[in-house]
């Protein structure tokens, strides 16, 4: 088989392939016989707005240097009979009127001397661009059989679920529906794969909202341990559906084992996910050791409305302590029902961190008393935080919202010290300075981008150290 360079077309090149009399061809760049020194690792797609062919992301081509110029000019007979290379488009710029070689064929005026120009000019492109022989044959694994982090319960109903089974019909329907989405989960793995590509299919067809995107509510997010820490790798983001999702995380690195934390969707649950690696390569589960973190709360530390799934608050905490974390938000319902605080207690954290006050109105945030005395009849001694609501940018100049969270902080903060003159581990986060106070770090006032996300795990970090410490 020929293994000469080759192009890759993910968004560079894709050709399309004409006769004069307007048939779709795509055998006369495919001379007989199997030394052929150019190939198509997989059939054209009918895709073009001329039912041209247009080549597929991910498709290759196979050339030879200088043979390949050979072959390209020994098919230029083709093109003074009638048949040309009509072509050479540059992938995703389909909106352009003409093309990089319909522009310079400009300038000869002879339909047929532009013809051989296209194939020429299209055939140095092939051969002096380096690529790999062709697509390396993948294993696909079963997310399944890895070490999944941030699960707090093995006996769910569904395998990606954060509640246990048994919560269905005893925490309120929306919690439960909430609890579908994989939310603070991860796959942590080692490899020594060069590349790596993965496969997954979403539980919901709500893709994304109008203030999150796609890549956060229904995205994957990678991760890889560098110089002590961990260092942001990859992402890939879902089509048009639901199904059939599927991207490249990385490919022709070097090969040595390293250390992944492959994040879950946001806002969004899986219900399948495979990694596909070489045939050759190893991949191995990590599992940490140590208790994780519990974070309870609102759509803020569900996720909404960071990029990416590693960038909500808990994960970025996670990824600093270098812990594993459960993510416990539910959009809209983290109401601090005496029900949840009892799932809560049947975890073993080495810290709570309760964030409920922005689904809190009212008297609702007394709600937060009974919650942690429900947490510390089961663990004495366990950290608790509580945190105050964050001061939402508007409310330097309407004084309505000012006095929302101001009053809930005010609850907030009376509860706390009526509990902590008994509870010396009872702690407490101040909303001020939470996400700062320039009003950048917000996406609709309520929601913290990745800087407010970044900023709430910047003052929460020190306490939570030292309280992992002690």
């Amino acid at each position: 088989m020929w293994r000469g360079p080759v192009l890759r077309t993910d968004a560079l090149f894709a050709v399309s392939l004409s006769s004069s009399d307007g048939e779709n061809q795509n055998d006369h760049l495919h001379p007989a016989g199997p030394a052929a020194p150019c190939f198509f690792s997989t059939p054209c797609r009918k895709n073009g707005p001329n039912g041209e062919r247009i080549m597929l992301e991910s498709e290759y081509i196979g050339v030879a240097g200088a043979a390949g110029i050979w072959h390209a000019w020994a098919e230029a007979a083709n093109a003074f009979r009638g048949r040309s290379a009509s072509a050479v488009r540059i992938g995703n710029t389909q909106h352009r009127e003409m093309t990089m070689i319909q522009r310079w064929g400009q300038k000869f005026p002879n339909r047929r001397s532009r013809r051989l120009r296209h194939v020429f000019f299209a055939s140095v492109i092939f051969a002096f661009t380096p690529g790999r022989a062709h697509p390396q044959v993948l294993r696909w694994i079963d997310a399944k059989s890895l070490a999944i982090e941030g699960k707090g319960w093995a006996d769910t109903k569904r395998y990606y679920d954060r509640l246990p089974r048994q919560a269905e019909g005893v925490v309120r329907q929306p919690v439960w529906d909430l609890s579908h989405d994989s939310a603070g989960m991860l796959i942590h793995f080692a490899s020594d794969t060069p590349e790596l590509q993965v496969r997954w299919t979403l539980t919901s067809a709500f893709l994304a909202a109008p203030n999150m995107s796609a890549s956060g509510m229904s995205g994957l997010d990678l991760y890889v341990r560098f110089d002590g820490g961990w260092h942001w790798l990859a992402a890939v983001r879902p089509g048009a559906s639901r199904e059939g999702n599927a991207g490249v995380l990385f490919e022709n690195i070097p090969v040595e084992r390293r250390e992944f934390l492959l994040y879950l969707p946001l806002c969004n649950g899986i219900e399948s996910l495979q990694l596909g690696i070489p045939e050759s390569r190893k991949l191995e589960p990590v599992v940490r050791s140590g208790e994780p973190l519990v974070f309870y709360g609102t759509s803020i530390v569900q996720g909404g409305c960071v990029m990416r799934p590693g960038m909500a608050y808990p994960a970025i905490l996670g990824r600093r302590l270098d812990r594993a974390i459960i993510n416990l938000g539910f959009s809209g319902n983290g109401r601090a029902e005496p029900e949840m605080a009892s799932f809560l207690a049947e975890l073993d954290p080495a810290a709570y961190v309760l964030d409920c006050l922005p689904n809190l109105g009212g008297n609702d945030v007394k709600r937060l008393e009974v919650f942690v005395n429900i947490l510390r009849q089961r663990h004495p001694a366990t950290p608790i935080f509580l945190v105050e609501n964050l001061e939402y940018p508007d409310g330097i100049i309407i004084p309505a919202r000012k006095m929302s969270y101001e009053k809930a902080n005010q609850t907030l903060h009376e509860i706390y010290t009526r509990l902590s003159r008994t509870d010396g581990n009872l702690h407490y986060f101040p909303g001020r300075n939470l996400i700062g106070t320039d009003g950048e770090a917000t996406v609709d006032g309520v929601h913290p981008t990745d800087l407010g996300a970044m900023r709430m795990a910047d003052q929460m970090e020190p306490a939570l150290r030292q309280a992992l410490a002690d």
